[in-house]
């Protein structure tokens, strides 16, 4: 607006005004109109409420640090209403408002069916812990990255692109990568040699853990040939003529392993007369 100031050589000069605009609400209690300096919102039940009308839903006590409330079924309630309540009926999922007779996920007081607590960025059941934040549940993997504040790969800050957790700290998903041959993990899985993440093939390679037959991961029970410098799986440290387990007494021709029958039988040069 503009203002003309008394005074010799009067001038006009140009006030900026700020406002907020105020929306009418209404006390969850009485129902009457209120300001938001006369009471306090309470954010489970999404509701303002003047000091004096907020109280239990059963028994209309006064709530305080002796008798502490819960919220049921959009209801505050005092600790004895509450497990008259729980104890005459099932909960009822805050999503779908059916009962919960199966396992009760619980997010912000209220419960929900496990298939209906959802994450906020991958929208996937959550299971295992559930991390309330800025009004949104989100998973473990989802919620590292989300209070993180660089990438461990490319050291830039997260985006809408979110990231993952994984050996402790956050990434983008396109900079968890092998160090060695540069490929993502789409299966979600790799290994961590000396702090840094591998794929299968070369961890096993850098681990010396490839079969020496077959040259796959060897995962679980192993044949360790020291000679050889090699591991083989049970199967793979076979002779390659009859197919019967090895053991430490074996031979070796032609990249083959061998027992000794068959390599006295078929290797061996004949004996001249």
């Amino acid at each position: 607006m503009n203002l003309d100031l008394p005074g010799r050589g009067s001038k006009t000069i140009e006030v900026m005004q700020t406002f907020r605009t105020m929306s009418v609400i209404h006390c969850g209690g009485c129902k009457q109109d209120m300001d938001e300096s006369e009471g306090f919102y309470i954010e489970p039940l999404s509701l303002w409420y003047h000091p004096q009308c907020f109280r239990c839903y059963g028994c209309y006590n006064e709530f305080s640090q002796e008798n502490p409330f819960s919220v049921l079924n959009q209801k505050a309630l005092c600790d004895s209403c509450y497990e008259k309540e729980t104890a005459s009926q099932e909960p009822v999922c805050y999503s779908c408002q059916e009962p919960i007779s199966g396992p009760i996920s619980y997010a912000f007081g209220q419960p929900y069916h496990q298939r209906h607590l959802q994450c906020d960025r991958c929208h996937l059941p959550i299971k295992g812990k559930i991390y309330e934040h800025q009004n949104r549940v989100y998973c473990e993997d989802d919620f590292r990255p989300l209070v993180s504040r660089t990438c461990q790969g490319c050291h830039l800050p997260f985006d809408q692109r979110g990231g993952i957790h994984a050996m402790g700290i956050s990434w983008h998903r396109e900079c968890l990568k092998c160090v060695a041959c540069g490929q993502t993990f789409p299966d979600k899985k790799f290994f961590v040699l000396d702090g840094q993440p591998l794929c299968a093939k070369d961890y096993h390679d850098s681990t010396q853990t490839l079969c020496g037959r077959c040259f796959k991961p060897v995962v679980g029970k192993a044949y360790d040939v020291p000679k050889l410098g090699r591991v083989f799986h049970p199967d793979c440290w076979v002779c390659n003529a009859c197919e019967h387990p090895l053991d430490d007494t074996f031979f070796e021709y032609k990249s083959g392993y061998f027992c000794s029958e068959h390599h006295a039988r078929t290797y061996l040069p004949p004996h001249r007369n």
